[in-house]
């Protein structure tokens, strides 16, 4: 019997069976092995080739933002060269126009407005305030309780206007804190009034300052709409303010009565907001700074950065409500009104 099993299981030699197995099986075998690798080296080598088309374009985006940001910095040195010019046909105002640098690859668009043209939060009056509020609040309770609110944060006592402690007020609101009973430090701080909410703060912005100190906006070179909404505020409240009236009406009769106030202006210790926003075939960037004139008289730096944002208030230099205002440079020295 073991003799048996033996020969059934041993041929040729004494060598086993699994031995003389037929080789189209190991071929087989050996072939569905080569086939997995060269899958998973195809898989390697498309992730591979993914990665490094992505890094590629992370690195191009990189650059081209990097550039575009570049442009804006230079956009920015040649709008404070231009509002240092001594003559007014040759210097940039400060009245809200769009000044347009064409590029083979895409535009350069500036805008300066003083700070003068502005609305004071620290030392604008009542119905400076209201005024610029009415640009965001329709509900005359709401609008009340927030000029009430922002007057308490910056005055020196620590009463609330509708009665009480203003601190009581915050603590009532769930406030970690309490108004400064100073004046604001900048304008972010305006978002801590009691009231004050991001879609109010972003739509009011541009029409806002901590910087003019002035009492009320020179109309001259105030944006069209705070123009609008301090006449409607007057108006409502049947104010006949002779100056903010004359500043409001009047118009300047000719180019050469234009020269010769711009002539008059002192450019000294005037403060600026300058947007700059790049757009190029490849990417863009945008830019918005405070800056303040000063003269040492010892040619020192003619410019104090106040403020410097690389992400602006929202509001597009491309978009067609500002191409009314374009002007567009030139060359060095000279610019003309786009058609």
């Amino acid at each position: 019997m073991t003799t048996a099993c033996q020969s059934m299981t041993m041929r040729n030699n004494g060598k086993p069976w699994w031995r003389h197995a037929p080789r189209q099986r190991m071929r087989g075998l050996a072939l569905v092995i080569v086939l997995w690798i060269l899958t998973l080296l195809t898989l390697l080598a498309s992730s591979f080739a993914l990665s490094m088309r992505r890094e590629t374009a992370i690195s191009s985006a990189l650059k081209a933002g990097a550039q575009a940001q570049a442009l804006a910095e230079a956009a920015l040195a040649i709008a404070e060269y231009r509002l240092m010019l001594p003559q007014a046909k040759q210097r940039w105002q400060a009245d809200g126009s769009v000044y347009l640098l064409p590029r083979a690859d895409g535009e350069i668009r500036i805008r300066i407005l003083s700070e003068a043209g502005k609305v004071d939060i620290n030392t604008g009056s009542t119905d400076q305030l209201r005024a610029v509020l009415q640009l965001a609040i329709d509900g005359e309770r709401e609008l009340d309780e927030l000029i009430e609110a922002i007057l308490d944060w910056r005055d020196a006592d620590t009463d609330a206007r509708s009665g009480g402690s203003e601190a009581r007020l915050y603590r009532t609101a769930r406030l970690p804190y309490r108004p400064r009973d100073a004046a604001f430090q900048n304008l972010e701080e305006l978002q801590r009034v009691l009231g004050m909410t991001p879609a109010i703060f972003e739509r009011i912005r541009p029409f806002i300052t901590v910087y003019s100190a002035n009492e009320s906006v020179d109309m001259h070179l105030a944006d069209p709409l705070l123009v609008a909404a301090i006449r409607r505020e007057m108006k409502r409240r049947g104010i006949a303010d002779s100056m903010l009236t004359a500043q409001a009406d009047s118009t300047v009769e000719s180019l050469d009565e234009l020269n010769d106030v711009a002539d008059s202006f002192d450019n000294e210790n005037q403060v600026y907001t300058v947007k700059v926003q790049v757009r190029t075939q490849d990417g863009g960037a945008v830019l918005e700074t405070v800056v303040r004139a000063q003269d040492d008289g010892q040619g020192g730096i003619p410019f104090q950065i106040m403020d410097w944002r690389q992400n602006g208030d929202g509001v597009s230099l491309f978009d067609r409500q500002h191409d009314g205002q374009l002007i567009v440079i030139d060359d060095e020295f000279a610019y003309n009104h786009r058609p």
